[in-house]
């Protein structure tokens, strides 16, 4: 009982008790090592917590202000877009090479050639048909 009035008795006193008690400690029962560095002689101040600063004398943007800084921000970015779209044609056309101009013509015969092997194949097909059926029908 004695120690529990000691105990409220130093938390009565305040901090600055406990701040000498770890020094008065040995170091084996948790008090401060020796090469500790020593504590201020005035105590720390707590910031001003409840001080409110003083009120802005700047006003916000009027709409019309507002209204001309979205519109120099759309433009900016589409200045922007578009630069980044022309610099990327310029970089896609030096890495590419142009079509040989013969390659066009090769594809155009080669689907000539296709087309009419396929109504060569067609004509063949339905003229046996067609005998088959003239010499059936009388």
């Amino acid at each position: 009982m004695a120690t529990l009035g000691v105990l409220m008795g130093g938390c009565a006193a305040g901090p600055s008790v406990f701040q000498t008690v770890p020094e008065s400690m040995p170091e084996s029962l948790g008090g401060l090592p020796a090469e500790a560095p020593a504590a201020p002689k005035d105590p720390y101040r707590y910031p001003a917590v409840h001080d409110v600063p003083a009120p802005r004398t700047d006003t916000t943007m009027s709409n019309d202000e507002l209204l001309k800084a979205q519109k120099d921000l759309q433009s900016a970015r589409d200045r922007q877009v578009d630069k980044a779209a022309r610099d990327q044609a310029e970089d896609a056309s030096d890495f590419t090479d142009p079509p040989p101009a013969a390659a066009p013509a090769k594809s155009a015969e080669r689907s000539a050639e296709k087309s009419a092997k396929q109504k060569a194949a067609a004509k063949k097909t339905a003229a046996p048909a067609s005998q088959a059926g003239a010499a059936t029908n009388p």
